[in-house]
């Protein structure tokens, strides 16, 4: 078995440990694992196919290989062995994957294959409009964003949506978010509008001159 230790410059450590088997010398030579992955890019929640039947060993048939699988190369392997070489495991999480299947021969002689795909955000379920608020001086411009979450929690920073005002008065808005305050000053209540599927947020705007009008003092004598 052999370990190895990790240490940070705080003096925190980790430690991964693999066991090896040595074998005597002999005729017997290890297997060639094999991985293939459908689809290489797929959206969160859905199924990947995982595929080692190909692997193949000069003294063991392919039949009698067995396998076991670590879905995410973390060192840990998440099925024992078994001669199950197709999987169909569900990926919730967005993001690049790697998964990693080692084949064992009838003598114990092992081999490994690697293989990466991603995994996209699903299908936008909650969409967030910032700022919610925003107060402006007239012909003053804004950037609106949107952020976006699916069903899993995965968020998406510049998600796909259409921008809408709904009074045209308060100004302009532009297809990428950009407001730009027109000359009537007002409070405009959820007059930014983002849309993405079912999912939509608002925002408000509020137009304000940039001055103040002050009255004449008039003193008058008791």
């Amino acid at each position: 078995t052999v370990t190895l230790e990790v240490r940070d410059l705080m003096g925190l450590t980790d430690t991964l440990s693999l066991s090896i088997t040595v074998q005597a010398g002999g005729a017997n030579t290890p297997p060639t694992a094999t991985l293939t992955i459908s689809p290489m890019v797929g959206l969160a929640g859905s199924k990947f196919r995982f595929d080692a039947s190909a692997s193949s060993d000069a003294e063991t048939s392919s039949a009698n290989l067995q396998v076991r699988w670590d879905w995410q190369n973390d060192g840990q392997f998440d099925t024992g062995w078994s001669g199950l070489k197709v999987r169909t495991p569900a990926y919730t999480e967005a993001g690049l994957h790697t998964a990693r299947v080692e084949v064992r021969d009838e003598e114990g002689l092992t081999d490994a294959a690697v293989r990466a795909f991603l995994v996209l955000p699903g299908d936008v379920v909650t969409l967030t409009v910032s700022p919610g608020a925003a107060t402006l001086v007239p012909g003053e411009a804004i950037q609106f964003r949107a952020t976006a979450w699916d069903a899993y929690g995965n968020q998406m920073n510049n998600p796909a949506v259409t921008w809408s005002l709904t009074d045209p008065q308060a100004g302009t808005l532009g297809a990428g978010g950009v407001f730009t305050a027109s000359t009537q000053a007002g409070e405009y209540a959820a007059v930014i509008r983002a849309e993405s599927g079912s999912a939509s947020d608002t925002a408000s705007v509020t137009i304000v001159y940039p001055y103040g009008v002050y009255l004449p003092l008039v003193l008058r004598n008791p």
